[in-house]
């Protein structure tokens, strides 16, 4: 008597194998993906907590956020450029960790600033967006 045994996997259980190994593989992907996101949040609201800082030692200092104009003069002009590195070493090092820019969205003058961010997930209150940071904070 002859029997015919089959040894190993058949077609449909080694797709279903891979199967499960590409969904856990996918699951792992977006925890990463969103945990990067968050990260790169965090490190924007950390890059504007210290523009903000500098531009209200320059106002404390000056009376006026107008000479930190110097070099971001126009809308859309990098806060990289301005002129806070009295205040702010290295500032032509804040850069956004992603794929955005931090703008000039409102030219320093003697009464107030904007500065643009990108959030991409959202952080405490701030929705995810663009969100722009003033005298008055971040809105």
């Amino acid at each position: 008597m002859r029997k015919d045994r089959q040894t190993g996997l058949g077609l449909i259980s080694t797709l279903l194998v891979f199967s499960l190994i590409a969904a856990f593989l996918a699951a792992v992907g977006l925890v990463l993906n969103q945990e990067r996101q968050r990260v790169r949040d965090s490190h924007r609201m950390a890059d504007m907590i210290r523009v903000q800082f500098a531009f209200e030692t320059l106002y404390r200092e000056r009376a006026s956020y107008a000479e930190g104009a110097k070099g971001c003069n126009r809308v859309g002009a990098l806060v990289s450029a301005c002129e806070l590195s009295a205040y702010l070493p290295k500032i032509g090092n804040v850069k956004d960790p992603g794929k955005h820019a931090y703008q000039i969205e409102r030219v320093p003058d003697d009464q107030d600033y904007g500065v643009s961010f990108v959030l991409e997930r959202g952080y405490g209150s701030l929705a995810k967006g663009k969100h722009v940071l003033t005298k008055d904070g971040m809105r």
